[in-house]
């Protein structure tokens, strides 16, 4: 990399400072994502059809592709960015999967409930799969992709595509800010490498992402890179051109995730502090999100299945506060374990 921009990065002025309260109102958006994706869950499993539950996962991908690409910009470098990505997704990952595997056989091994066999108008519950090759499936974050979720945990999707997100961003970075041709050669056939694996609907649903990658280049003063970025995101659509239906649900995703790029950058400007017990509120439900999203089906699914009723999402968002407390607030310490700092 010696003679390139550094990574993600060009000389380019630095990205301004977010202020407190914008801080808050974009932990604020995350926290209310998480909980809508809770409620659209509990309205699922009550029988009725809800759409909540995806808009939110559109907010979640725009707003992930910001964070990240700010952090990015703010503090550049490939092993800094493997740290930071791979801290932030495994510290509580692979607790998930067990937790929610462990879960999971309880309610169909135990307690038997009808609800783990496909007796259930929730049409992610037709198929609940614990096999040994399923867990194989999770564990490379292919599920969906090349296998089913683990058992009852439909959220994990999402967690494959971001994934994978995370494996070609570096990349198309690359092609964006390299001035050689040689890094950008081997960015081509990395991009291709995650192709191959992944396959192309996780490339087209990325300029989903991308969105709040071009609001985090608008933030850095750098027209050209955010033109860039999204014109691949644009580019990206042409993937699933000959998939009508794939199509139309990505450009309506597409028009879904520009407004919420608007509301991001929007957000992001605002000046100001925030009052002490907002900022708090707000903190706090971005810092239990991720562990919400990540374990809250299986406990909805096996409270449900014992009679809790009303109480499940309550216990549920209980439960994710606990694996928050013992794994996600663990996140940082993991970072600095994976750079050598301490």
């Amino acid at each position: 990399m010696q003679g390139e921009r550094p990574a993600f990065t060009g000389g380019l002025p630095e990205t301004p400072v977010i202020s407190p309260l914008g801080r808050a109102h974009l932990n604020l958006l995350r926290g209310g994502a998480a909980l809508t994706v809770l409620l659209a869950h509990t309205i699922q499993l009550r029988g009725r059809p809800t759409v909540l539950g995806h808009v939110a996962v559109v907010a979640f991908f725009v707003l992930s592709g910001f964070l990240v690409a700010t952090s990015t910009l703010e503090q550049p470098g490939w092993r800094r960015y493997a740290a930071a990505r791979a801290s932030r997704i495994l510290t509580v990952y692979w607790p998930a999967l067990a937790l929610g595997g462990a879960l999971d056989l309880v309610g169909a091994r135990i307690v038997r409930a009808p609800i783990y066999f496909g007796a259930h108008p929730a049409g992610w519950l037709a198929h609940v799969t614990l096999t040994p090759s399923a867990v194989l499936v999770n564990l490379a974050f292919l599920q969906s992709l090349r296998g089913p979720v683990l058992g009852t945990n439909a959220p994990l999707w999402t967690l494959a595509y971001e994934v994978w997100f995370y494996v070609a961003f570096p990349f198309l970075a690359l092609l964006v800010t390299g001035r050689r041709w040689t890094p950008r050669l081997f960015a081509l056939a990395a991009l291709f490498f995650v192709v191959t694996i992944a396959g192309r609907y996780v490339l087209a649903t990325m300029s989903v992402w991308l969105l709040g990658v071009v609001v985090a280049c608008a933030r850095r003063r750098a027209p050209r890179d955010a033109g860039i970025y999204l014109a691949i995101a644009v580019a990206l659509v042409g993937a699933t051109l000959d998939d009508p239906v794939f199509l139309r649900a990505l450009l309506r995703d597409l028009a879904l995730g520009a407004f919420f790029a608007l509301t991001v950058a929007f957000l992001a400007t605002r000046a100001g502090a925030a009052s002490a017990a907002y900022e708090r509120v707000a903190r706090a439900l971005a810092d239990v999100s991720y562990s919400l999203y990540l374990v809250h089906v299986p406990a909805l699914v096996l409270l449900i299945a014992l009679g809790f009723g009303l109480l499940a999402p309550a216990l549920a968002l209980l439960y994710a506060v606990l694996v928050w407390f013992v794994f996600e607030r663990r996140t940082n310490a993991v970072r600095r374990w994976l750079t050598g700092r301490a």
